[in-house]
């Protein structure tokens, strides 16, 4: 519970706090435990929010976390593990509201689905700036299976943001020249096709 976590989350923050102190300006090292106590203060949140909560105010208590997550994150030229490990953890909680959570409540379910869309999209960006373009396709085929459940609850918009990724990723990795129109028209039919696979049960490019 809250209170058993609470001693060993000051220990952690305090520990975290003082070796970022000893290190000197500028070194590598410190801007990695600067990510360490990012994540013990986004645990901190996580938990206060959303563990033991009203359940009239849950899906509005995610949405204003997930809001405060989108203000920090990394700049895209930081090391990617510290990207990766953030991402992941996010990933982590919101898996865990979902499984907590997500039966009895749509909203936040939905709320948790656009999210995780948003951090795949949002990781594919990175990959693809760093020219990681296997791992950029492989976050967009992620965010392709939440589209499903997303798509069947009305929710649309998120659908544009991973068409024009998934088209930049293909045009970087293929060294596209055709047409754009062309190329988009193909890209939004392979992700169409993809999300409709799933939606059935089908592996995708069946």
């Amino acid at each position: 519970g809250r209170r058993t976590t609470a001693p060993a989350m000051r220990e952690a923050v305090g520990r975290a706090l003082q070796w970022w102190a000893k290190l000197p300006p500028g070194v590598e090292e410190r801007a990695r435990t600067t990510h360490v106590l990012q994540r013990l203060w986004e645990i901190h949140g996580a938990s206060k929010r959303l563990l033991g909560t009203d359940p009239d105010t849950r899906a509005l208590d995610l949405q204003q976390m997930v809001q405060q997550w989108k203000d920090r994150v990394p700049h895209q030229w930081e090391d990617l593990d510290c990207w990766a490990d953030l991402m992941a953890w996010r990933r982590h909680v919101l898996s865990v509201v979902v499984k907590l959570y997500g039966a009895a409540d749509g909203k936040t379910r939905d709320i948790a689905s656009q999210e995780e869309v948003w951090l795949r999209l949002k990781m594919a960006r990175i990959f693809r700036k760093h020219g990681l373009l296997d791992r950029c396709k492989h976050e967009l085929e992620e965010a392709a299976k939440f589209q499903v459940h997303l798509k069947a609850a009305g929710y649309q918009e998120t659908n544009h943001t991973l068409y024009m990724e998934y088209l930049k990723c293909k045009a970087f990795s293929e060294g596209q020249h055709q047409p754009a129109l062309e190329l988009m028209q193909e890209v939004v039919q392979a992700l169409d096709e993809a999300i409709t696979s799933r939606a059935e049960g089908k592996p995708s490019g069946s």
